[in-house]
């Protein structure tokens, strides 16, 4: 483990929070490196011009948003921008800047998928390639050898994949996934972990060699469009303080942990749970608020492209998953303005709350811990400058760590 003694080298990286101890190599690093300072105005020939971010689709995950909003304010910091798909599908489309050139494969076949992006890599030749999602990282790190592309590849990591694994049911999964990554993230140049705590679970998959190139950079958060999409009137009036929970329904965002909080705050007091995405636990969840009988007061709309509007509306927004990365969404609530909750789960919350400061934390799956916090919420006991901390995730700053990792147009001819 990266804290536990270990013959790791450390850089000082400063991030949202601070200067953060982030296992890097750092032989001949900072001489092929253009500083941050410089990368928000300094985009001549000393930086690489085409930058392909490899991504499954624009479904509407986190990691998802995150990778679209690196597209687009890469193409506004004038780089020449592919965003490559799997398949080109999903909700997140629109969000996309007209600057952005999007490359659909058409395939979910990995084989199919690795010569295909290897072709991509041949006959586009970009600069950088910034990849997604550790199955996407793996298909991608094999495209570059299979193309022998000279592209600097950087792979970046959105989830704690140590607790990830341990939680995965399939068994091949578990047992394949370790040695894969191992392999393939070999041929990465860099490798950016969206938290510490995701950069911590990270290193002992990698081994000691490859965790040397862990960089920690926080997502970019469009503070400014969250802002103006909060403000838009999409939703009714409510009458009663409503609960928020934004998120995929799947096994790992534990909305089930959340109706049940619920329903034992709603036994006291009028409230309404709003959860808002899609899954393959709407059907168990539906079942479990009838139940439970609340089912008339939690409201399941689906998807929806614009969750801001809901937010601002929203008396406390609850994350409850049982593991995460850095939770984007936790943030992006923050930015409306809203009191927040959420589960202590590794990893992210505990960086982005600074252990309790901006918000509550509870034990995951602690359903009287929960409903004790949405009450206190509730009462207006969680005061706190959320927007302020919401502040320390700008755009900017994550995407000037992002260029500064490029090589310049020297050190790339010479490879």
């Amino acid at each position: 483990m990266m804290s536990s003694g270990g013959d790791y080298r450390f850089a000082h990286s400063t991030s949202a929070s601070g200067a953060n101890p982030l296992p890097r190599k750092t032989d001949g690093l900072q001489k092929n490196r253009t500083s941050v300072g410089s990368a928000e105005h300094t985009l001549g020939s000393e930086l690489p011009t085409r930058v392909a971010l490899f991504l499954p689709s624009l479904g509407g995950g986190g990691a998802e948003r995150v990778m679209v909003t690196l597209a687009n304010a890469l193409a506004e910091r004038r780089f020449a921008v592919d965003l490559v798909l799997w398949t080109e599908s999903g909700p997140l489309r629109s969000l996309l800047y007209e600057k952005v050139h999007v490359v659909a494969l058409g395939t979910h076949n990995p084989v199919r998928l690795v010569f295909g992006f290897a072709r991509f890599l041949k006959t586009s030749k970009p600069d950088v390639v910034i990849s997604a999602l550790f199955v996407g990282n793996i298909i991608a790190a094999l495209a570059k050898a299979a193309s022998r592309s000279r592209t600097h590849l950087i792979l970046t990591e959105h989830v704690a994949i140590g607790t990830y694994l341990r939680n995965e049911a399939r068994r091949y999964r578990r047992l394949c996934i370790p040695p894969l990554m191992r392999l393939t993230y070999l041929l990465a140049q860099d490798i950016v972990a969206v938290s510490r705590g995701a950069a911590q679970s990270l290193a002992p998959v990698l081994g000691k060699t490859t965790s040397e190139r862990i960089t920690v950079i926080y997502n970019p958060i469009d503070l400014a469009g969250i802002e103006a999409m909060a403000g838009a009137d999409e939703t009714a009036s409510w009458n009663v303080p409503t609960i928020i929970n934004v998120g995929r329904l799947v096994e790992q965002k534990d909305q089930e942990t959340l109706v049940r909080a619920f329903a034992k705050v709603r036994s006291r007091r009028p409230c309404r749970l709003v959860i808002l995405g899609e899954g393959e636990k709407r059907e168990v969840l539906v079942a479990l608020a009838q139940k439970l009988g609340v089912g008339s007061e939690v409201l399941m709309p689906g998807f929806i492209a614009n969750p801001y509007s809901w937010m601002k509306k929203s008396a406390v927004f609850v994350l409850s998953s049982k593991f995460e990365g850095l939770p984007t969404v936790l943030i992006e609530a923050m930015q409306c303005g809203v009191p927040v909750i959420s589960a202590d789960c590794p990893s992210g919350p505990a960086e982005i709350l600074e252990h309790g400061q901006w918000g509550r934390l509870f034990v995951p799956g602690d359903v009287d811990a929960l409903a004790s916090a949405i009450e206190d919420a509730l009462d207006g006991k969680l005061v706190a400058d959320v927007r302020r901390r919401a502040t320390d995730f700008s755009i900017v700053a994550a995407v000037s760590r992002y260029v500064a990792l490029f090589p310049n147009k020297e050190d790339r001819d010479g490879r």
